[in-house]
């Protein structure tokens, strides 16, 4: 086969690389073959997002979500970003030629060049056809025997419990009105360990209505971890339970926010009670909420000691008690992400020296897993959110909301459990609320449609929005921080693959 640059005046045929790339999520592409002629007009696809670092480029596609890293001069790439002829792309490159093809077909086969105005179609995030929510978050208990400075819900000492009656008209509802085959229920708060007595009654009806309508349940709840006892770790034994206990590192670092009514650190309290679920048999997650993201590395290293390993690390919100005590200037983003990247780097130390290690941190597995795959699995990194269509959460009164971040805010308000004659499935079908979240995505969020990774990061959340920015069809308060360290995070990956061990339970979504 004679070469383009050899007989311009000639049709050149060439194999499209298409082998299974490990940036390249999909792996139903087939090798192709295309001809291609001279006179053929090659341009970069409208709305490729280009970034140059030194010889190297960060092309991504943000439509399909695609993206790759190439060393192309300036000059090469304007011309692919003007439109150029291909018999003039490849005209005199010589010892560059077989450059300049790699140029091509890589570009190419992520959707990222046209030809004559067409372009190869690459699949994007995977939809997730979910309609009905399979999470219920209740509200067991509005008030808390902790007063944390960033508490999102501001819960009082003093606070009302949801009753018996209230959980067993939820669970009634659930199992009878949505057509799902399993569900998870989640215990919250306040502090929802407040009113045990009923969480335990209300898994036992519940496991009694799952089974009457054929249909599967399981349990999890989120405590700080002090009021965790040997008699309440005794019942909740048998059920299909998971734990989440609120810790946010060290003692020192821990007591800065999460403090007893009184002023006194709560670290001693939660750690007793973590070790007492760790000692009955239970494998509690962990959940750590950064205030100051210079403490990530020492907070990592506290947990590891400890021998926790699956966590997560969410930024401290601007909701609840956090709007008025804490500070959210517009730096902010911008230094979660420079302390990420230390964290990126130590972590990846830390699976080297300790490979044997299981090491499992949300949002770091989430955040490699869209870069690396179509899967978005986690319902508040999606576009449109779970709100309404993953989860519902519902107050200690019985109010339904489309997200349990939105509960005691009236203006989310679907319902009431009590409220005759509507179904849960009919207030997700049929209230504007609801169709109106299902059109808050990343194509009609303001600053979202021109963002190359708004097909990575989803939109985030709208209940933070609204509290922030006083706007739910507002962009997330930390969006800034998605875009950079997205970007960041993808040279990172490209430099070095040793950052897929950091996926944890996601690592079998990337070949290696």
């Amino acid at each position: 086969m004679k070469r383009l640059g050899l007989v311009p005046s000639r049709s050149f045929d060439f194999r499209r690389l298409v082998l299974h790339h490990v940036l390249d999520g999909d792996t139903d592409i087939q090798t192709r073959y295309f001809s291609f002629l001279p006179e053929d007009r090659l341009k970069l696809t409208e709305g490729v997002h280009i970034s140059r670092r030194g010889e190297r480029v960060l092309v991504v596609e943000p439509v399909s979500a695609k993206w790759t890293i190439l060393a192309a001069p300036k000059k090469l790439l304007q011309s692919l970003k003007e439109g150029v002829l291909l018999g003039d792309f490849f005209r005199g490159a010589g010892p560059e030629e077989r450059g300049r093809r790699e140029i091509m077909e890589t570009l190419y086969s992520r959707g990222m060049l046209s030809v004559n105005g067409f372009r190869q179609k690459c699949r994007g995030p995977i939809p997730y056809p979910e309609k009905y929510p399979m999470f219920f978050s209740l509200h067991m208990a509005e008030g808390c025997n902790f007063n944390c400075n960033y508490c999102y819900m501001d819960a009082a000492l003093q606070g009302q419990k949801m009753s018996a009656e209230t959980a067993r008209l939820i669970i009634k509802r659930i199992a009878r009105d949505l057509p799902i085959k399993e569900f998870t229920l989640e215990f919250h708060g306040g502090e929802p360990l407040l009113n045990f007595s009923v969480i335990r009654e209300t898994m036992e009806f519940a496991l009694h209505e799952a089974k009457r309508y054929f249909k599967r349940v399981d349990f999890s709840m989120q405590t700080n971890g002090s009021l965790i006892k040997d008699e309440v770790l005794t019942q909740i034994k048998g059920f299909p339970f998971s734990l989440g206990v609120s810790l946010d590192g060290p003692e020192m670092i821990h007591n800065r926010n999460r403090i007893f009514p009184n002023g006194k650190g709560t670290f001693r309290s939660v750690m007793k009670g973590l070790d007492l679920a760790r000692a009955a048999g239970l494998d509690p997650g962990v959940i750590v909420v950064v205030d100051d993201p210079t403490t990530y590395i020492e907070t990592c290293k506290f947990l590891f000691s400890k021998g926790v390993t699956k966590f997560r690390l969410n930024p401290m919100a601007c909701q609840g008690r956090a709007g008025t005590t804490k500070e959210f200037d517009a730096k902010r983003p911008a230094k979660f992400v420079e302390e990420y990247l230390k964290l990126i780097d130590f972590l990846v130390s830390y699976k080297q020296e300790n490979p044997e290690v299981f090491v499992d941190i949300w949002n770091i597995n989430i955040y490699i897993l869209h870069l690396m795959t179509p899967y978005r699995p986690f319902m508040c990194a999606r576009s449109p959110c779970g709100a309404g269509n993953a989860i519902m959460g519902f107050s200690h009164e019985g109010d339904v909301y489309p997200c349990d971040e939105f509960v005691g805010r009236p203006e989310f308000r679907l319902g009431n459990i009590r409220d005759p004659g509507v179904s849960l499935a009919a207030l997700i079908e049929e209230h504007p609320l609801c169709a109106k979240l299902q059109n808050r995505t990343i194509e009609t969020l303001p600053k979202c449609k021109a963002c190359p990774w708004r097909n990575f990061c989803g939109g985030g959340c709208a209940a933070k929005a609204n509290d922030h920015r006083g706007d739910a069809w507002r962009e997330d308060p930390m969006c800034e921080f998605f875009s950079g360290f997205y970007e960041e995070l993808a040279w990172k990956i490209w430099d070095d693959r040793r950052l897929l061990d950091l996926l944890g339970q996601y690592r079998r979504y990337v070949s290696s």
